[in-house]
């Protein structure tokens, strides 16, 4: 993102293991993605989505936000991190690729999602996450079926997040930038630094 537009990662992979666990073999499998979309939860307003992207990407290229580089339109760009979004795509298995998953151990491997999220497949919820820094691997062996496969991910404001954090535990942290951003699992810029104003909360990785 120019000047300060970060990026909320989707990223993923979905493995199978070949059977000897003691080998640790793994395939990757190539399951085709339909194009993901996004929209603020609860509005079922759905727009297409660049993955891996930015929030402030996809409202400015649907024309729903001001040029956040422009000094003058940060405040009006502010709104966006106090609210929860959701990514949702289609992971599709054909005969023949569902044919080669059977009896297998199956994993999607999401490598970085930001911060506070939940993930559904199947409308079933596979994991909460609440930490940027690392890679997420989930068991999908039972929630998988033949056909269009429903991903949905929705992220929740980091720093509205940790509010509640601070308020159950009545614990304070110095920050030179924002009081949450010691409660996070997220690059500490993105709560804003000499060199880029607060756009952060927003990854799509």
């Amino acid at each position: 993102m120019p000047g300060k537009i970060c990026y909320r990662y989707l990223l993923f992979l979905l493995l199978l293991a070949s059977g000897n666990m003691h080998a640790q073999a793994f395939e990757a499998l190539d399951v085709p993605v339909t194009s993901w979309k996004f929209s603020e939860a609860g509005k079922d307003d759905w727009k297409t989505a660049d993955v891996p992207g930015c929030i402030h990407k996809d409202l400015l290229s649907h024309n729903l936000l001001p040029d956040p580089t422009d000094k003058d339109q940060i405040k009006k760009c502010q709104w966006v991190e106090e609210k929860t979004w959701e990514y949702a795509t289609t992971l599709r298995l054909d005969s023949l690729t569902y044919s080669r998953c059977k009896g297998k151990c199956k994993e999607l491997v999401f490598e970085s999602l930001d911060t506070y999220s939940d993930v559904f497949l199947n409308d079933s919820l596979l994991l909460h996450t609440d930490n940027m820094f690392r890679t997420y691997t989930v068991r999908v062996d039972d929630k998988l079926h033949l056909g269009d496969n429903r991903l949905l991910i929705r992220f929740y404001p980091a720093a509205a997040t940790a509010r509640l954090q601070m308020k159950d535990t009545h614990l304070r942290y110095p920050a030179a930038n924002d009081s949450t951003s010691p409660f996070t699992r997220k690059p500490a810029v993105e709560y804003g630094w000499d060199f880029a104003p607060p756009l952060g909360h927003l990854w799509n990785t």
